[in-house]
């Protein structure tokens, strides 16, 4: 039986009526136009086309997106003055920093000092980061990465209970910040959450195959190991394309695919879309999929942004009135 392939473009249509709702009522109330500020350092592909694709949704709300392709060589000259650029003005209500980022010739302690936490709509920030571990009713206006946003809408769309489910987070030494922060926003969440390595999976297969070459009976090999062995939904999140197949997977598994990898001319996920999809329930397809619905997120975070500078403004508004009206 074929897996339910669950592209999240209704989600995005969802989301994306929200943002335009909201920038109306924005718009309104406040009489303020929404801006973006983008950053691309250039020679990513994968990197264009998501920041073409997130000013797409932009402009379907109606949001003013200022947009800076930066050449390697001119970082210096042109990446952080656009970005200082971004932060000090009132017409940019939100900046997203397009990963991934060549820290090489960036360093994120470069960026972190001229970026604005309360204009971080990536929840990059060191400051976004760490409000992140916390539990919602500790903390107010933290900004969660569009992509942790993502992943757990699509859980939610997919049928899966958020609140006492049992999941399985698999990521690798480059994804493993996010995907720490991940796991917690899914426990604070009320979800059992098991984290696994990407590197401990497969040393493990690779002792199975070890002991298959040195093995001389006929005994039947052991297959590689199950990682949802009570049937747990599975994120993937290590950016190793295929390495997810059918035989890793309990038979009707919920797979949510957050890997990327650009190689030879295409993109890919973590899992082995062919075979996983003939024995899983739901599968995420890469492209699309999870990604796109982090696009939409991108513009959520930047509404939630804008509203949370609002209610600030206002509160600061109100006690500078009653000092001067002696209430």
């Amino acid at each position: 039986m074929s897996a339910t392939v669950y592209d999240g473009k209704a989600l995005v249509a969802k989301i994306s009526r929200r943002v335009i709702r909201e920038a109306q009522r924005l718009r309104k109330r406040h009489h303020i136009e929404v801006g973006l500020g983008l950053l691309l350092i250039t020679g990513d592909q994968v990197a264009m086309a998501d920041s073409g694709k997130i000013v797409s949704l932009a402009e379907q709300a109606d949001i003013k997106v200022h947009i800076e392709r930066v050449a390697r060589r001119n970082v210096a000259r042109r990446f952080y003055p656009t970005l200082e650029e971004y932060a000090a003005s009132p017409f940019i209500q939100g900046i997203y920093i397009q990963l991934p980022l060549p820290t090489e010739i960036v360093p994120l302690a470069d960026v972190m000092r001229r970026l604005p936490p309360e204009k971080d709509v990536a929840g990059l920030h060191f400051v976004n980061r760490g409000m992140s571990t916390y539990a919602r009713h500790e903390v107010t206006g933290s900004v969660q990465p569009p992509e942790i946003l993502a992943a757990c809408e699509a859980l939610i769309e997919c049928g899966f209970e958020i609140r006492s489910g049992n999941i399985v987070v698999v990521g690798s030494k480059a994804t493993s910040g996010l995907v720490k922060l991940l796991a917690g926003y899914l426990y604070d969440r009320g979800s059992n959450v098991r984290l696994l390595r990407y590197a401990s999976i497969e040393s493990e297969s690779d002792a199975v195959k070890t002991q298959r070459l040195k093995s001389l009976d006929d005994e039947k090999p052991k297959e590689s190991p199950i990682i949802n062995p009570q049937g747990e939904a599975v994120i993937a999140w290590a950016n190793h394309p295929g390495w997810l197949t059918r035989a890793r997977l309990s038979p009707q598994s919920t797979v949510i695919d957050l890997g990327y990898r650009f190689e030879r001319g295409r993109v890919s996920g973590d899992c082995d879309f062919p075979s996983v999809s003939q024995s899983a329930r739901i599968i995420t397809p890469v492209p699309g999929g999870v990604r796109n619905i982090a696009h939409a997120m991108v513009l959520s975070n930047l509404i939630d942004l804008i509203k949370m500078q609002m209610e600030k403004r206002e509160e600061v508004d109100g006690k500078v009135l009653k000092r001067r009206f002696n209430q």
